[in-house]
């Protein structure tokens, strides 16, 4: 698995492979999309969104290794 960091300046979204819409502005995430398999976002992100529950365990990973280092650097 390859986590990707995307910044849009738009809200508009669709899977490079099947061109299935996932998001468009103004309107909410296309959560049943077939080729999601799951996201968070920065400003909320204790609530992470998972089609495939084999995610969760990798998301809870990065969760916990971004706020241990975050923490850190905090520390100073």
């Amino acid at each position: 698995m390859q986590i990707v960091k995307l910044e849009l300046s738009h809200f508009n979204f669709y899977c490079p492979a099947t061109g299935e819409m996932i998001l468009k502005a103004d309107e909410m995430c296309n959560d049943k999309a077939k080729s999601l398999q799951g996201y968070w976002v920065d400003e909320i992100i204790e609530e992470p969104y998972f089609n495939n529950k084999e995610f969760e365990a990798a998301w809870r990973e990065y969760d916990t290794t971004f706020r241990d280092e975050n923490d850190d650097e905090n520390i100073s």
